[in-house]
């Protein structure tokens, strides 16, 4: 008789569905699109300010989860409140933004949407996962769609200033649809 361990069972149980890795990386990557068409309402130095808060986020997310082997304990519950935190930053961009802040006011949901993203991205990823994986074809269609809705979303709300706004709703849909992947999985998982 084998018996399997019960971290490994549990593990083995509550994998997680590679579209949760997709949704992550789709949303860090639709906003750095979105923030590199922002120069001419920002300017050149809010949009390489809130970029290098974006790419320093992820690098934050990312390094902090490489070090958390107790998030890896429920992997499920931990990528769900990940994207949760993404959503969040998006949420808290969008309300800087619809109420006439300027860019420096971005900067905590803006570092808030990319450490979440990170985070689930990494969880979503698993234990051994390597800095130089190969991203899957439906990983780049993902980040391709992101970035075509979130840039049309811009676009068509009339793009400047106010198209921000619906950009910045695209993205916290994108994290709330990872959420909601995560949690239906959840569900699959304990039944």
């Amino acid at each position: 008789m084998h018996v399997v361990s019960r971290y490994t069972a549990a593990e083995a149980a509550a994998t997680i569905d590679p579209r949760g890795r997709a949704i992550a990386l789709s949303v860090v990557i639709a906003a750095g699109a979105l923030l590199l068409i922002m120069p001419p309402v920002i300017g050149v130095t809010g949009t390489l300010g809130l970029l290098t808060a974006l790419i320093a986020a992820f690098g934050v997310g990312w390094g902090f989860t490489r070090g958390q082997s107790r998030l890896y304990r429920s992997p499920l519950a931990a990528t769900r409140w990940a994207f949760l935190l993404s959503a969040a930053g998006w949420l808290l961009a969008l309300v800087a933004w619809y109420g006439g802040q300027d860019w420096p006011a971005l900067l905590p949901g803006v570092a808030c949407g990319g450490a979440g993203a990170a985070v689930a991205w990494r969880i979503a990823a698993g234990r051994t996962a390597l800095p130089g994986m190969r991203v899957s074809g439906a990983t780049v269609l993902s980040v391709a769609i992101a970035i075509a809705a979130t840039l049309l979303t811009w676009h068509t709300a009339g793009g400047g200033r106010h198209g921000v706004c619906f950009a910045f709703a695209v993205l916290l849909d994108w994290a709330l649809l990872g959420a909601l992947m995560v949690r239906i999985r959840q569900q699959e998982s304990a039944a």
